[in-house]
This record gives structure tokens, sequence and C-alpha cells, in this order.
């Protein structure tokens, strides 16, 4: 391998020019690779002894053993590779199959290739830089057939004449991320945890997908099957089983990593280096990243043009992080215990506009007519859903940054459902930069709200997130007593129903029994203030209450 990336600056560097004791990845692989030098052998790069497959284009295995540079092609076999297209416009939703064809020298020459059932000549004079063409959805394998003319003998001697086709039964997996020079998703030799992979199968039509997978299913064609899934961080061993037995492939961890929440226009310069619109706030998720025994959370640090910041995380993964970049035209981001951990971000010129901090908001309409606007990541949140589900608000809207996705998981009984939560082209009508929820996804998400036996999930990554725990009201109406007023009785039910000390099918709305509950919780650290103004407010009321915190 001649070239590879430095892992520092994300740059390209020839062997020759490359320095011993930096750290270089395989630029169509991204595994590690060594700096191999010697006085016979011209400089080259190798794969780590363990890393890297021959599925990778460029691979050069360790222990190879050779007296000149060229043998290394001799040994190591190119292929033609399966790649999934699809679209990226939501409305739209197509996807195809292409076959991606090695390169080779400028020759006078055809190559007839067996793409599926179907047969298609190329002119290899094409072929100098990385082809693409369609291939058909089959089991078959895809295969080089024959040869007219003079082809290139090094095109002849290295390429593997067949590609393996589709499976019969099970999945083909290709990754979310593209990998090398080719367009398009790459079939991924593992499942990785908090990750998305498409799913490409003909049997079973319908598998059965564990409740665990978040699935989003495309448009079917010739009988093969397409579905978007996310390996959520931590999976059960029966979902393990099954996921291993669909894919044949293995399940590995998640790795630590930091990503940008916010802006969502954002595109990766290089291994370690995003570029993003420059905005007031950048909103960081951190993932997997190790933390001491006594913290919350990961230590981050922030280095900008003329200062370093740390901040602990208040949850373990994932950890959210707002930055204020100012002036900075680059800021790193690092974990502070693994300096390998770390993302650099550089920002456009033209700035957003909007110096309101991202938010997901919901807007209800009162019994007396009026309106009340809260965001998802406010505490306020769940008491007011809570009341709106209670005393029967209506949902007008829901509105949220341009680009941004999310989901809902609705849970009634045995039976388990998701919504796609994505932005319309609608403007909010209380904030010109915000836009609508998708008008199919927003009268799914009002139902379920409205129906107080629904539990339901809400999760817009780090904008925000709502649990509702569903219960059954008992009677057509509410039976309460008029020693706590309304509005305190309504926030000690939502912090019960938040910490999901009542049972789901019955609560028993009366004074005693929501205080005999109350003061049997045992509320985490960070909801302790919450729970001592409750308290507070329920001996105010003049009720006697022993537990105080």
């Amino acid at each position: 391998m001649d070239y590879a990336i430095n892992e520092a600056s994300g740059k390209l560097v020839s062997a020759s020019q490359a320095l011993r004791y930096s750290r270089y990845i395989c630029p169509v692989c991204k595994k590690g690779v060594s700096l191999r030098r010697g006085k016979i052998i011209p400089p080259y790069f190798a794969h780590f002894r363990g890393y890297g497959t021959l599925d990778c284009e460029n691979f050069v295995p360790a222990h190879l053993s050779f007296t000149t540079k060229e043998n290394i092609n001799d040994i190591v076999k190119r292929r033609m590779e399966l790649r999934l297209l699809i679209s990226t416009a939501k409305k739209i939703r197509e996807w195809s199959l292409e076959l991606a064809l090695p390169t080779c020298n400028l020759c006078q020459a055809k190559v007839i290739l067996d793409v599926g059932g179907r047969s298609q000549t190329i002119d290899m004079r094409g072929m100098v830089t990385r082809r693409q063409i369609s291939a058909e959805l089959s089991a078959r394998p895809y295969r080089i057939v024959s040869f007219t003319g003079n082809p290139d003998p090094e095109f002849v001697r290295e390429v593997e004449r067949e590609c393996p086709g589709l499976p019969s039964i099970g999945a083909a997996v290709f990754t979310a991320m593209g990998g090398g020079a080719s367009n398009g998703f790459p079939l991924a030799q593992e499942l990785r945890c908090t990750e998305t992979f498409a799913f490409l199968w003909r049997e079973p039509a319908s598998p059965g997908f564990p409740d665990e997978l978040d699935i989003d299913s495309l448009v079917s064609r010739q009988g093969w099957n397409l579905a978007i899934v996310t390996i959520p961080e931590t999976l059960s061993p029966e979902s393990i089983s099954w996921l291993n037995s669909f894919t044949q492939l293995p399940i590995v961890p998640a790795k630590a990593s930091i990503t940008a929440i916010w802006p969502f226009q954002t595109q990766d310069i290089s291994i370690n280096q995003v570029e993003c619109i420059h905005s007031n706030f950048l909103l960081l998720s951190a993932n997997m990243i190790s933390t001491p025994p006594n913290e919350t959370g990961p230590t981050m640090c922030a280095q900008g043009a003329s200062s370093v910041l740390s901040a602990i995380g208040v949850e373990k993964s994932p950890a959210f992080f707002t930055l204020t970049p100012d002036n900075s035209d680059i800021v790193g981001v690092s974990a502070s215990n693994d300096q390998d951990i770390k993302k650099y971000y550089s920002f456009f010129t033209n700035k957003i506009k909007n110096h309101k901090y991202p938010s997901v908001d919901l807007v209800y309409t009162k019994k007396n007519g009026a309106r009340e606007i809260v965001s998802l990541h406010q505490r306020r949140c769940v008491e007011l859903t809570m009341e709106a589900r209670l005393l029967g608000y209506k949902l007008e809207y829901l509105s949220m940054p341009s680009g941004a996705e999310g989901t809902a998981k609705i849970q009634r009984k045995i039976d388990i459902s998701r919504i796609n939560l994505f932005s319309s082209d609608h403007v909010a009508p209380h904030d010109s930069n915000m836009r609508l929820l998708r008008s199919d996804a927003f009268s799914k998400l009002s139902e379920c709200l409205s129906d107080v036996s629904y539990n339901l999930d809400i999760e817009f990554k780090g904008l925000g997130e709502l649990h509702l725990t569903g219960f059954k009201k008992l009677g057509k109406d509410i039976v309460v007593s008029n020693e706590i007023s309304s509005s305190l009785r309504l926030r000690i039910l939502s912090f019960i129903l938040q910490m999901q000390s009542i049972n789901n099918e019955v609560v028993m709305i009366n004074d005693s029994k929501l205080l005999e509950v109350l003061g049997k919780l045992n509320p985490k650290k960070h909801l302790l203030p919450h729970y001592r103004a409750l308290v507070k407010e329920v001996v105010a009321s003049g009720f006697e209450f022993n537990r105080f915190r």
C-alpha cells in the first residue's frame, strides 16, 4: 500500500514521506496500518496483524515475506464489491444495488460481466478510474465472464472473477457509513451497537425483528425487502442471538465517539475533523466514554482560539454538552482521560441567524383557550404533558429545527410501535426558524398523547426526551378531593409517574394515596430538589409529612 491517512492530521501521506512514529490508517477500511521500510524493499504500508481483511481492496497483511514490492499484488487479490445506494430524499426513499469494479491500466479491451442474471459489456478504457454499474437483485454470484481485445494483464491476474450474491435466506447488511472511493454503502463485516445499518433480504418475508431494534422499512423491490436498522447501545441475549442468526455477523460493543447534534449542517472533511455552519451553540454527544467511579459522567475538554475549558457530563452515555464557539474558527473537543478520542470542529464563515438555543417545542391549548409553549428539554414539559393528558388539553403542534429527527416509541399492553419524527417545510407560527412536524406523524403522536393508556417515549437525541407511563382512569372522570390544589396534585402525580411507582393499570387519584406513594419514593440525586419542593408545598397545605428531605 503506497498511501495511508495520518491519524492526527487526517491527510493522505505517501509511504516514502511518512514518519516512522506517526499513526496511520488504511484509506479504504480505516483499520490501523504500519509503515514498512527496509534496505531492499521500497517503503510501503501494511495492516497490523489482526486488522483488516481481504474485503479491503488495499489489504496488505503484516506477515508477508517477499523480496520485491511487486509481489504484494500477486498474493492479495482485488475484488468486485456490492454497494447499496439509497436516496436521501425522505419522500422518495428509492434504493438500488450497484457493483463497484476495481480499476485497471489503460487498455484496448472489453470485459463481459454477469450482473445477477443480466449480461453487460464494459469498455475497460473507462475503468482507469473507479467505476460502478447497476446490478440486479440476485442470490447468484456476480461474475466476470470473459474478456475481448487486449485486457490489462494486472487486472486479469489480480482481480477475483466472482463476487458473492445476496443471501437466499437471511439478510445482507450494508453499513450506513461509506468507505473508499466508491459511492453508496458497502457490506458490513460486523454489527456495532449504536450504529445504523441497512438490512436487505428476501426470505423470510416477515423476519420478526426484536422490539429493541429501531426499524425504518423502505419500499420492497422484486420480492426483496430493505429496512434501516439502528442497533441500541445494549442488547438482550435473545436479540443478539436473533441478529447473529439473521445476518451471520458478530455483534460488537459500541465504540467511544464524539458527535455533533447541532447544527445539523455538518460534513466530515477528514478522519477526525468536522466542518459545520457557524452557530451560537454547538451541541455535542459523548458516547461510550469511560467515566471515573465518583463522577456522574465523562469529563470533556474543549480548546478554542484563546482558552481551554472542561465540563463533566450529568449522564454516562450519551452525555450531552453545549459549547459556545464565540469567534473561534476551529475548536478541538476531546475526552480528558483519553486524548485519542478527539474531534476538531471548524466553521463556515456564514453564521446561523437564529440566536435561540435549538429546541423541540410542544404547543398546548388549555380548556380556557390559553396557549402554552414548552420545550422538550425542560422539566416543565413532563408536568404540562401529564396535565394535558389528564385534563384533555389539545396539542396544537410540535415544532423543531429544520433537519431535526426523532423517534416516538408507543406501547399499549404488548403492542409496540414507532413513529419517525421529521420536520416538514411548514414554518411554526411562534418561531420562523422552526419547522412543524410532518402532518402524518403529528396525527399519530397527538392521538397517543391524548390516550392515557399508552406508554410513550419521545426522543430527539440531545434536543430532549420525554417518557410517559400509561395508566387507566377509575370511572369516567378523575375523582379528586378538595384538600390539595389541583395544580399541586397534578405535579405530584406527574412526579410519581416519572418514577414509575404506580401500577400501569390503575392510578388511585386521591390525596391520601398520592401522599402515601410520594412518601415511599427514593428519588435519584438530581431529582431531590424537585422532591423537596413538592414536600414543602404539601406541608404548607396542612398535611403532615414526616419524611422531609
